[in-house]
């Protein structure tokens, strides 16, 4: 008998599409300043990426010498620092600002996540790989920062003295790397975050055209419910 004729194969599922960016206000009445949070997904220690967006994610946030501290605190005079970190998966930047200030804030802020998708200098990478290897010689001097490093180096299931071959490894990544991994990061939706006097700064936020589409109270998002 001849064989049954093969199913026809399943059709692709669709891919999922990408999760909107999100915008959180906390109401913190009384609140002299606007604090500003926003984050997005950045690649695990163990991805190929890491060291590249590593470098990317110094030059754009890490230090007074970055992208958006030259922009929106030398350049604008908005804020005193622009603090970044990137640690586990997840990249931060927070900074406070004037509540005046606040959209021209959110726009310069947005702006200079943007500029890095198009890529960065050689000079800018080159000063970023000479401030990861000062600030990881720093760290391993002491027994305490090289015990603390072995730990996390456990606890990410690396194999002990990945650090230090890591460290190594960024006199390989090239601007064309590091460009390619602030191209792909920075493209995922980010989470904003910004907490103020709500009074004073809700009304401003609808006139900038920034939507709030969720609201805490400062109770909830410290305590994830009422104030004890």
């Amino acid at each position: 008998a001849a064989p049954a004729p093969a199913a026809p194969a399943a059709p692709a599922a669709p891919a999922a599409p990408a999760a909107a960016e999100r915008h959180v206000f906390v109401d913190a009445p009384g609140a002299n300043q606007a604090q500003i949070t926003v984050s997005w997904p950045s690649p695990g220690a163990s991805a190929p990426d890491a060291p590249a967006y590593a470098l990317a994610f110094r030059a754009l946030a890490g230090g007074f010498a970055s992208r958006v501290n030259l922009r929106l605190r030398e350049r604008d005079g908005l804020t005193y620092r622009v603090e970044g970190t990137e640690d586990d998966g997840r990249s931060e930047v927070e900074l406070a600002v004037d509540p005046a200030r606040l959209p021209e804030a959110l726009v310069a802020l947005a702006a200079e996540l943007d500029a890095a998708r198009a890529g960065l200098t050689d000079a800018e990478v080159d000063a970023s790989r000479r401030q990861v290897w000062a600030a990881g010689a720093a760290e391993m001097s002491t027994l305490s920062g090289l015990s603390e490093r072995l730990w996390h180096e456990g606890q990410d299931g690396r194999a002990p003295g990945d650090t230090w071959r890591d460290l190594v490894m960024y006199r390989d990544v090239s601007t064309a790397d590091v460009s390619a991994a602030a191209a792909r990061w920075l493209a995922t939706p980010r989470s904003w975050l910004v907490s103020g006097d709500g009074e004073a700064l809700e009304s401003a936020l609808d006139d900038a055209g920034w939507p709030i589409d969720t609201r805490w109270s400062a109770c909830f998002a410290v305590y994830g419910g009422g104030c004890p």
